[in-house]
């Protein structure tokens, strides 16, 4: 049974010369049901964790860049198959500083990790960090303009694309009527037909300016 103790850390300091532990990442075979400990005895999972299947680093949350972190944190709960009734018990070991200070509090409130519960505790964790980022992101999406770098308005358009998920035709017309004029006089003789290809070619079109 592929269980180790949570003895096994590695440390790493948090930004503040504090050290931060999380688990050392030993990752063989995918978990199955049988090498979870028992969550019917919430004190198990404080000395037992599954083994991953991947050499992955968990994502690092101090409380900035919400959206950014939970692609990554939901790309990790994915891979690794976790059960739900781990994840926020996964997620904790991502969180330092502000972050970490919610979350003691946030279990804290609901009577201890034992009765930490993914959905309700994400939901929390939206309303905490996130809410301002959720509000409407198509909206953020579409009213972002090219005023630095064609290479700086793309970076901010796929951070802000990858949360609204839109079909890359009419992402495509987004990024295209928000690009400077001079550069976008210049790009429609090539009629891009991805994202990949305005992005190259305005950052081409840009430096000759």
């Amino acid at each position: 049974m592929a269980v180790e103790r949570w003895s096994d850390f590695q440390h790493s300091p948090d930004g503040n010369g504090a050290e931060t532990k999380q688990p050392s990442a030993i990752w063989t075979t995918p978990p199955t049901p049988n090498q979870w400990p028992d969550m019917s005895h919430p004190t198990q999972w404080s000395h037992q964790y599954y083994q991953p299947r991947y050499r992955m680093d968990l994502p690092r949350f101090n409380g900035d860049d919400f959206k950014s972190w939970l692609s990554k944190f939901e790309q990790y709960l994915e891979i690794e198959n976790v059960p739900e009734e781990y994840k926020p018990k996964v997620a904790m070991f991502c969180f330092e500083g502000l972050a970490l200070y919610w979350h003691q509090f946030y279990a804290n409130s609901v009577g201890g990790m034992g009765n930490l519960r993914w959905q309700p505790y994400l939901v929390a964790l939206k309303e905490r960090f996130g809410s301002s980022e959720f509000a409407d992101p198509l909206f953020d999406l579409a009213r972002l303009r090219h005023t630095g770098t064609v290479k700086q308005f793309y970076d901010e358009f796929m951070a802000s694309l990858n949360v609204v998920g839109l079909p890359e035709t009419m992402a495509l017309s987004i990024f295209l009527a928000n690009l400077r004029d001079e550069v976008l006089s210049q790009l429609r003789i090539h009629k891009p037909k991805s994202l990949v290809q305005p992005a190259e070619m305005s950052i081409f079109i840009e430096t000759n300016l």
